[in-house]
């Protein structure tokens, strides 16, 4: 008995200079009179636990709140891009008449004009049709309405720089429509222009008398075809513009394709572009006589223009 008295108190000594109090594990910790001991021993006892839960609160809150994080990401809906500009699209073979499909995509460009079409896309067959909304071109300060169906096709040229997608062939039509109208035309001076994307660019469309000759029909390609070549899109897409015409009764089955340097003296549509189109059997060899009347308002739709 004496030896495990000793041993106690040898025990407890150690207790209360601060050795490590698990050497009694047989003692009931709960009903330790604390303040009794050194402070080093009360605070490793009393204090170290608190930092410890606070560390794991503020793990666990952190997990929760990258949790929520990702939920909330993961459950927006984006928009599907199934093309190259962005917008959502099909193709419909079976005809010649424009299809759509709506698009939200509202990509820009640097000019702070949106680089898709407005109301969806169109297709002639299988090009892309752009309305004058879609390249965001001005309206007409009038128009002029034509009989149909017209009996010539006038090809020409811009002879200016090539487009290889909407955003570029976009800048140029509103370049070319500004250009126009500052030389006193109500609107840029073509029934179609046709881009190195091969899509299909709106101006005065089927209806409306172009600004080369009365009951013509004005198709020109974007670029400088005295020097480059067009595309095999391009010529595409100018065989598709035909045919729509005379699938809607626009052009007769019997019109005649002409060259825009048969109309007057010009190196229009270029060497390049002549080539290809004098080859069509409907190409017309002679001089496209003068046909034209004044630009009067007697005959014309007014469009009130919006900036």
């Amino acid at each position: 008995m004496k030896l495990i008295r000793v041993n106690s108190r040898h025990r407890a000594k150690k207790i209360r200079n601060g050795h490590n109090a698990d050497v009694l594990p047989h003692i009931n910790r709960a009903n330790m009179d604390y303040s009794a001991l050194p402070s080093k021993i009360r605070t490793a006892n009393t204090s170290t636990c608190l930092p410890k839960r606070l560390l794991l609160c503020f793990a666990a809150l952190a997990v929760i709140i990258v949790v929520v994080v990702v939920s909330i990401i993961f459950a927006v809906e984006l928009p599907v891009s199934t093309s190259g500009d962005g917008t959502d699209f099909f193709i419909d073979n079976e005809t010649s008449a424009f299809t759509t499909q709506s698009s939200t995509d509202d990509d820009r460009d640097g000019d702070g004009i949106s680089t898709v079409p407005v109301d969806g896309p169109k297709f002639i067959a299988d090009h892309r049709f752009y309305s004058i909304s879609d390249w965001r071109g001005r309206q007409p300060l009038y128009t002029v309405d034509i009989s149909q169906p017209v009996s010539f096709v006038i090809v020409s040229h811009t002879a200016g720089v090539q487009c290889f997608n909407f955003a570029d062939c976009a800048t140029q039509m509103r370049n070319i429509q500004a250009l126009h109208v500052n030389n006193g035309s109500p609107n840029i001076g073509y029934n179609f222009l046709i881009g190195g994307d091969g899509g299909i660019y709106e101006a005065r469309g089927w209806h409306t008398r172009n600004f080369h000759r009365d009951f013509t029909i004005g198709i020109s390609f974007m670029g400088n075809f005295v020097f480059d070549e067009p595309t095999d899109v391009m010529i595409s897409a100018f065989d598709s513009i035909l045919a729509n015409g005379v699938e809607i009764g626009a052009l007769p089955t019997d019109f005649r394709i002409v060259a825009h340097n048969q109309t007057t003296a010009t190196v229009s549509p270029g060497q390049h572009v002549y080539s290809v189109i004098s080859q069509y059997p409907n190409f017309y060899p002679g001089l496209l006589p003068s046909a034209r009347q004044p630009e009067t308002l007697t005959t014309t739709t007014i469009t009130t223009v919006s900036d």
